[in-house]
């Protein structure tokens, strides 16, 4: 159980930094 939390949680942070590094990079883009 305490695995799969970590897992997810993790998986959460790197989609924020992914989303916010998209996000910069669509700007960029523009």
């Amino acid at each position: 159980m305490t695995i799969e939390k970590h897992e997810r949680s993790t998986k959460d942070l790197v989609k924020a930094a992914v989303s916010g590094w998209l996000g910069t990079a669509l700007e960029f883009m523009d």
